[in-house]
């Protein structure tokens, strides 16, 4: 069966729009009216189907090629967010594949909102009607076209907040979209020769990973820092945030990479001064940043702590830097060793 009157997927568009969108246009009550799906079961959220037999079934019914379908869904994010390259042959989908690729939306389900929250530009669905799939996403905070915030689609929409005046909001921006597949070329344009060179190490899915740990980091260990103040102080994480919080806190984020290494050196500075009261037998930053990047790919983050603290071991340090380098050097707790 297909549907009488079909409609184009928009560009970006999620599949839970589409859905809705053909809905209308078929007059059908709901969602309800493309299923039952193939088994296995399939997810509650379209935005998440991610089995063959599904993504099949779904092209089938709307007359879309195979290939574009999982470009509605989530999966369409996995190269990006993992690093995963999709499969290229309809061989290769067997079980095995469907196997892998339960195991690769888990990995996704770390930047997706659960089901039922989300985000929209309100100008964006008064001009389309539609829902854009990366405002799924965690790190997709405002509208690169509107320069607005994202609302919550929970209840009504609030007024919508400009970000235009906001150069790091905009660079956060600019640099998620790309990273994502949804805007420029990865890395995009404007950016200081010495952060390009930066993004070109990290690649997209680095540049993802970074910030939604170092977001998390800076959260628990940089309270001190003033552009974090909107923030709430038992925030830990940045799934735990609301929009205007995590666009908050991932633009301090952006900021150390548009000026790095300065900006990072300025950091370490402000925490290591914020620790002093820890006990001997604590590390604070030092050990949960060796935790949270222990990976080979962050061997450049690794240099850029040896440098700071070689660096500040030549001059007088401040007592919070002391604290840190007379623990580092001396084995006043754990030893923390971060190039490999």
């Amino acid at each position: 069966m297909r549907v009488i009157n079909r409609l184009p997927p928009l560009p970006h568009e999620s599949l839970e729009s589409l859905l809705g969108r053909l809905g209308a246009a078929n007059r059908y009550p709901n969602q309800s009216w493309c299923l039952p799906l193939p088994q296995p079961p399939a997810p509650r959220d379209p935005n998440r189907l991610c089995h063959p037999a599904h993504l099949k079934a779904v092209g089938e019914l709307f007359g879309l090629d195979p290939g574009e379908v999982p470009k509605l869904t989530l999966a369409r994010f996995e190269p990006y967010l993992t690093g995963i390259r999709p499969r290229e042959s309809e061989e290769q989908a067997g079980v095995a594949a469907e196997t892998a690729g339960n195991g690769r939306i888990e990995v996704l389900e770390r930047y997706a909102h659960g089901q039922g929250r989300g985000k929209v530009c309100r100008e964006c669905l008064r001009e389309t009607g539609a829902l854009m799939l990366p405002w799924s996403l965690r790190l997709v905070t405002a509208c690169p076209a509107h320069r607005l915030l994202l609302s919550e689609r929970r209840g009504e929409l609030p007024t919508a907040v400009s970000v235009a005046e906001d150069a790091r909001g905009i660079a956060l921006t600019k640099l998620v979209w790309s990273a994502v597949g949804c805007g420029e070329s990865f890395p995009p344009a404007g950016l200081r020769q010495e952060t390009v060179n930066l993004l070109g190490v990290m690649g997209s899915p680095g540049l993802l990973c970074f910030l939604r740990r170092m977001g998390g980091l800076l959260l628990r260990h940089d309270r001190g820092n003033p552009a974090l103040s909107p923030v709430g102080g038992d925030a830990r994480d940045i799934r735990s945030l609301g929009t205007g919080e995590a666009h908050a806190v991932l633009s301090v984020v952006v900021g150390l990479l548009l000026d790095w290494p300065l900006s990072w050196y300025e950091t370490l500075d402000r925490i290591a001064e914020g620790e002093v009261e820890h006990t001997r037998d604590r590390v604070g930053f030092p050990l949960a940043l060796a935790s949270a990047f222990k990976e080979a790919e962050w061997r450049w983050l690794h240099r850029s702590w040896d440098t700071f603290v070689e660096g500040r071991a030549r001059s007088r340090p401040t007592p919070g830097v002391y604290a840190w380098l007379h623990r580092h050097y001396q084995g006043l707790g754990p030893r923390i060793v971060l190039c490999t």
